[in-house]
């Protein structure tokens, strides 16, 4: 057990103020400091020493301490999991490659973990403790508490009083900070709060308010974590570092995507962490980028896991969208680069229902009849509709065989209609948050795809051609570094209409015949077997065409789809 477990095994109970109060006192007790000059007063005047007994305590507990004190909505609701200390040791230290830094700033201090780190870094200057607190640390966060907890923090490492000042209660995302002067280093772990989220979503109110500060890079689901990458720019020095972490889904995320082109506008990346390991008490995957304020370009190196290790370099990316694919490779996806001057969207319409379209097919599905077949995203398998033959759950009911009666259909509105109709067509079924792209064929137009699977609509006589594009391998791992972090988590892939229109396309349609013709065996073998080996050769038939002869790429695509292991069914992503 960790010292954190241990204490909060003794205590019996959330820690609340009283129990930070008497491990900062104990501390302070334990050291021969003078606790009434150094803990903050609101954690003083309630301390209860007594349950600390004769554990090992330290400034780092702090922290950890306040995070383990609030209700998991509480924790959800504010976004607040605090950076473990041995983390945001080595992220101050990767961010610092010329040694210790001049001013610190944190904008979102939390329990003070990346400040703690940052004092011991200074260190290294030679200067006294007291000296580094009073003039090298900044830090705010929008919690009180939070603030007492990290002065304090500061307070009992310095053996000094860190001056109120220093630490300070303000929301540095909505309003500017409370600082004249820029930062030499920008470091933390600011909040993650979702839009998407009902507890985390921001107000109207507060949505303007971040729109007026942040213009367009203030998306309407943009994570307001991301955001804090400008408020960090807006504290930089020139030539200055800065490292905030972020969920791993910003390095691809739409919304995102105006607050990295700026991020690379104003900075050098000079490094990319990817937490591939469980680091925060949330189940959320984490990353940081690691930048300087200069147009110093030169490589990225890439760190990986809870120890920051090195992990190799990679050449400076050259836009917003190519961030993920340096994460890539250490999650496991490996290089891929179909070979195609076109993009799919470039000879294919693609269509993605939204909420009024799943309503109407909702309230238009019955079991069996004439109409065209419900398909959703768990009827489809790599060239293979229905592979689990499980019934179909529509808006809360089962349906083994679900139709759709377009008289009830069209009811619902001439919009609604037109766009059935639209989808009425040959096309290829496209699901969604799987491992490798799995599509279905529908060359007879009889199929209604049910939100949120996409529909690819190219001319009638390539709906072969493109179902065999979309399982080459190449092109599951193109798409996976393309959205990594998108998805419910880094194994499966999150397509939207926007991503399948940027896939790679066919340059040349004539050579996909062959590959066409497996494709089409493939979704109409029955036997399990069958099925088996002709999606592996469609699969390898396209990525010959695609210019992509990696081992690596296939063996990661077999095992993701389930494939490597003959032995073992179609592993669903679902």
């Amino acid at each position: 057990m960790t010292a954190i477990d241990d204490l909060l095994h003794a205590i019996g109970r959330p820690p609340s103020a009283d129990v930070i109060g008497g491990v900062a006192v104990t501390i302070a007790r334990r050291a021969g400091l003078d606790a009434e000059a150094l803990v903050a007063p609101s954690l003083l005047e309630v301390a209860d020493d007594a349950v600390v007994g004769d554990l090992p305590v330290s400034v780092e507990l702090l922290g950890s301490l306040h995070e383990h004190g609030q209700a998991t909505a509480t924790r959800r609701r504010r976004g607040s999991h605090y950076t473990p200390d041995d983390v945001a040791r080595r992220l101050v230290q990767v961010a610092c490659p010329g040694g210790p830094v001049g001013r610190v700033c944190d904008p979102a201090v939390g329990g003070g973990a990346f400040l703690l780190a940052a004092a011991d870094l200074l260190t290294r200057t030679g200067l006294p403790r007291a000296t580094i607190v009073t003039e090298r640390l900044w830090g705010a966060d929008i919690d009180p508490l939070a603030v007492d907890v990290t002065r304090t923090a500061l307070s009992l490492w310095a053996g000094a009083p860190c001056p109120p000042d220093r630490v300070v209660v303000a929301d540095t995302l909505r309003h500017p900070p409370p600082w004249s002067h820029r930062f030499d280093l920008v470091v933390g772990n600011p909040p993650f709060l979702s839009p998407l989220a009902r507890d985390t979503a921001p107000s109207v109110e507060a949505r303007q308010v971040l729109r007026e500060r942040f213009g367009d890079a203030c998306g309407p689901y943009v994570d307001s974590s991301a955001l804090f990458l400008l408020v960090g720019l807006g504290l930089l020095e020139a030539d200055g570092h800065m490292v905030l972490v972020q969920p791993l889904s910003f390095l691809a995320a739409r919304d995102a995507g105006e607050v990295r082109r700026r991020l690379l506008e104003q900075t050098c990346l000079r490094g990319l962490w990817v937490a591939t390991e469980r680091v925060f008490g949330a189940a959320v995957e984490v990353c940081a980028p690691i930048v300087e304020r200069s147009r110093r370009l030169g490589p990225v190196t890439r760190y990986q896991g809870r120890g920051v290790a090195r992990a190799g370099t990679a050449p400076a990316p050259s836009s917003p969208g190519e961030l993920a694919s340096l994460a890539a490779p250490l999650v496991g996806i490996p290089p891929a680069r179909p070979s195609a001057s076109t993009t799919l969207g470039e000879r294919a319409e693609v269509m993605a229902g939204f909420r009024d379209e799943y309503y109407a097919i909702a309230a238009a599905t019955r079991e069996g009849g004439p109409g065209p077949r419900v398909v959703t995203a768990g009827r489809i398998g790599p060239l293979r509709l229905d592979p689990d033959r499980r019934p179909v759950r529509v808006q809360r009911r089962d349906y083994d065989d679900p139709r759709v009666d377009l008289a009830v259909l069209r009811r619902s509105g001439a919009k609604v209609a037109a766009w059935a109709d639209r989808l009425l067509v040959p096309k290829v079924l496209v699901a969604t948050q799987t491992p490798v792209i799995e599509v279905v064929a529908d060359p007879d137009g009889t199929l209604m795809p049910l939100t949120p699977v996409l529909a690819v609509i190219p001319p009638p006589d390539l709906v072969w051609e493109v179902a065999g594009l979309l399982s080459a391998p190449s092109i599951s791992a193109w798409a996976a570094a393309h959205t990594l972090g998108t998805g419910r988590h880094r194994g499966v892939i999150k397509l939207a209409a926007r991503e399948v229109r940027l896939l790679p396309g066919l340059d040349d349609p004539s050579p996909w015949s062959s590959v066409a013709r497996l494709a089409r065996r493939a979704q109409e073998a029955a036997a399990e077997d069958r099925w088996r080996s002709l999606l592996i050769q469609t699969a390898a038939g396209a990525d010959r065409i695609l210019g992509v002869s990696a081992p690596a790429v296939a063996e990661w695509w077999r095992r993701r789809a389930g494939l490597a292991d003959p032995g073992v069914g179609l592993r669903r992503g679902r």
